[in-house]
């Protein structure tokens, strides 16, 4: 008798005493209860949980919060990462205990999303989502990156780089001085400035930077995070043959999405997608067997990651969702013929930094340049090359201001070039830039500045380092047999070079000009062939396209650590060695064998719970492949006394089910406009908090106590939310401070509560 007697009294000392405000804010107004949180502007985090089919999957989402009642969230949003959902519509309401809702969008499988926690003072949010239809579930957490009427950032390409790279930041609301306020992290210099407008900066990551979201703060002083983390701590893929995986037809041409997750990979005829955590072929599946046509020259994945731009042939540029990899109605680009030439070639399209264009090599003798404007799905086409003369390859500065395409004459007669281009209107540029007879250019990169670009010559044997502005070979590298596909690590000083005639990769460190081999060969495979490079977004791992071995490779020596956020608080994680900075980047990976250490930083109102997940009970792991996970716990805790005790959730929240509860936040709003504003209040207060949590668990764990908690606080509530007047309030509070000295003087001599029913 006497635990319930102490059940009542914490019961009654909840009407005024709510706390685990989802880190000490977060009511909303359902049903008429309190003040609803603003959400409206953009929100971004990551996701993470486990699939029944995909094992451990993680990724980004972002969402778009329209101004709305105080009943309701409505927008639009989307999910990337190792499964997508494009172009969703968000939608959602305040229900008894949450704010609750969807992401939806036809064939993505319903995403069903309940918020758990809200910290308005860290703009930072958490809650968990389920897809009943295929028993997926796991949590969610992010931040508020932009605000209605202020500025805001789409995406950032590339989204890993090194000090001195040259980066494209798109958005809105931009202003002639953000381009000066840009940093890479809060510790950063600012960003110098190279092109500004209202929807486009350009910069320099300065030195340093550091793995964070990107911030543009304008001159108003309104400021704009980045949806996902820019990754300044890059490297290189190690020189070492990892894995294969084995593929129906012959790859050509490969890219990665740009959160590193997913790898596209041009097949004869088609287009694959592939999960890089483990290596595990997503598209075709039983559900989705049909793929999109292709021919085998180029592929272009955007960097908001949304869309995949395929080469296929008469049909010409075929729109993909990137999710699933199927095409896109309305948004394929036809009207000329593209990648239909038998020459070697693997990077027939290549994507503006700002991605508002996409070139395509019209690679049909005497052909041209198409520069597709993607908003409006029409195409300029440049100056005709010339009779018998070839466009094989493409590539675009990192700050757009130049066009280059690799063209080969058919007959042999002139030096094949490089001819550089206007990227609005295709116009040749000065002087061509020649490579040698029957070079056969084949691939083109630029280097993270700008200052040079590689071309890989398939016929004689090199690598071209050219000076775009000035319109010369500057240096050739020399010592291969057919090189193809070239890709430069973000690090930017690892070049690495498909040789196919002799089945391997080299790995040129371009300050040191240091080579290191890496044979390509297979068991009972005579010829391999590579044709193709991509290198991931942070530089750990790279594959490379066996276009004569029906396969694809992964080069490297790493594995990821993802991190799972759990409990029903708030907070952060970042690691060292740098690359996890979750809330927006849960998954980094490191080179196997390291120790990486964890750490946590509570949000407001929240603590830390603790660790679990295999060999990470003390916040430092050993990475081993295929990889780790590590969940990391925050709870609730009173935001108003200061205290870093408490069990994370007190009564009301136990009753209601949720610090969200509209009856929570009003209780809440009661406390800390009535009671923590005076000495006595205060006291009050913090006795509160040094006994409820006990008492807040048994209710969590019986429903039927939970019943009888709801019952009880209803006057309270009732009070609370529908005042005839002041008065009132302060009635209620003389009220319960007078019975529950009465509960608790008979809750300390064991006496019954048998006088509650009266009351």
């Amino acid at each position: 008798m006497k635990t319930w007697c102490s059940v009542l009294v914490a019961l009654a000392m909840s009407g005024v005493l709510s706390s685990c405000g989802g880190g000490g804010d977060g009511g909303n107004g359902g049903g008429g209860h309190g003040t609803p949180p603003d959400l409206a502007g953009v929100w971004a985090g990551n996701w993470q949980g486990a699939d029944p089919a995909l094992g451990e999957v993680t990724g980004t989402w972002q969402a778009t919060v329209n101004p709305a009642g105080t009943n309701g969230v409505a927008g639009s949003g989307f999910l990337t990462g190792d499964v997508d959902c494009m172009d969703g519509t968000l939608s959602g309401s305040a229900s008894e205990n949450n704010y609750t809702g969807t992401v939806n969008r036809s064939p993505c499988m319903l995403n069903e999303w309940q918020l758990r926690a809200l910290s308005s003072q860290d703009e930072m949010a958490s809650g968990s989502w389920t897809q009943r239809s295929t028993n997926a579930k796991g949590t969610f957490s992010g931040i508020r990156i932009a605000r209605v009427g202020g500025p805001r950032i789409d995406f950032v390409h590339p989204a890993s780089a090194a000090p001195g790279a040259v980066v494209t930041i798109v958005g809105s609301g931009f202003d002639a001085a953000s381009a000066g306020s840009v940093r890479f992290g809060d510790a950063s210099l600012p960003a110098a400035p190279l092109i500004t407008s209202s929807t486009t900066l350009t910069v320099l990551v300065p030195n340093p930077a550091y793995t964070a979201p990107v911030a543009v703060t304008t001159t108003t002083g309104s400021r704009a995070l980045s949806p996902r983390a820019f990754v300044a701590d890059v490297t290189a893929p190690a020189p070492i043959l990892a894995a294969t995986v084995a593929t129906s037809t012959p790859p050509r041409a490969l890219t990665f999405s740009p959160d590193g997750h997913k790898l596209y990979v041009v097949n004869a005829g088609s287009v694959g997608l592939l999960a890089t955590q483990a290596n595990t072929t997503v598209i075709p599946t039983g559900s989705y067997p049909s793929r999109v046509t292709a021919a085998p020259l180029g592929v272009a994945a955007t960097a908001n990651g949304r869309r995949v731009y395929v080469a296929a042939g008469t049909a010409g540029i075929v729109a993909a969702d990137a999710a699933l990899l199927q095409p896109v109605s309305g948004e394929s680009i036809t009207g000329f013929a593209t990648a239909m030439s038998a020459t070697p070639g693997t990077a027939a399209l290549a994507l503006s930094p700002d991605g508002a264009r996409l070139y395509v090599a019209d690679n049909l003798a005497g052909g041209v340049l198409r520069i597709i404007d993607l908003g409006s799905r029409t195409f300029t086409t440049s100056q005709v090359m010339g009779t018998g003369l070839l466009p094989v390859c493409v590539a675009v500065s990192p700050d757009g201001a130049l066009v280059l395409l690799g063209v080969r004459d058919l007959a042999g007669v002139q030096s094949d070039f490089v001819a550089v281009l206007d990227p609005l209107t295709g116009l040749v540029t000065g002087a061509t830039i020649p490579l040698g007879l029957e070079a056969s250019p084949v691939a083109i990169t630029f280097s993270q500045d700008g200052t040079r670009a590689y071309v890989s010559n398939h016929g004689l044997g090199t690598v071209a380092v050219i000076d775009p502005l000035n319109r010369s070979v500057v240096s050739t590298l020399t010592g291969f047999q057919s090189p193809t596909g070239l890709a430069l690590a973000p690090d930017g000083q690892t070049l690495l070079v498909a040789s196919e005639a002799d089945d391997n990769v080299t790995f040129i460190d371009l300050s040191t000009q240091e080579r290191r081999v890496v044979p390509v060969v297979l068991p009972g495979v005579a010829r391999t062939g590579p044709v193709a490079v991509a290198v991931s977004p942070d530089g750990s791992q790279a594959y490379v396209a066996l276009g004569a071995g029906n396969a694809i490779v992964e080069l490297g020596n790493s594995a990821a650590l993802t991190i799972r956020v759990a409990g029903q608080g708030i907070g952060t994680v970042t690691s060292s060695p740098p690359g996890v900075q979750c809330g927006t980047a849960c998954r980094a990976r490191f080179a196997v064998g390291t120790r990486v250490a964890l750490s946590v930083q509570p949000g407001f109102g929240s603590q830390f719970g603790g660790w679990s997940g295999s060999g990470c009970g003390s916040g430092s792991v050993t990475l081993a492949r295929p990889g780790v996970t590590c969940t990391a716990s925050f709870d609730n805790v009173s935001a108003s006394t200061g205290s870093s005790g408490g069990s994370g959730c007190f009564i009301a929240t136990a009753a209601y089910g949720s610090a969200m509860a509209p009856q929570v936040a009003a209780l809440r709003e009661f406390r800390d406009r009535y009671l923590v504003t005076n000495a006595p209040g205060r006291a009050f207060v913090q006795w509160y908090y040094e006994w409820s949590p006990g008492a807040a668990a048994l209710i969590r764990r019986d429903e039927t106590l939970r019943g009888l908690a709801r019952a009880g606080l209803w006057p309270a509530v009732a009070a609370i939310t529908h005042p005839a007047s002041f008065g009132s309030a302060v009635a209620l509070l003389l009220w319960l401070s007078l019975s529950v000295r009465r509960w608790h003087h008979r809750a300390q001599r064991g006496e019954p509560c048998s006088d509650l029913q009266e009351r």
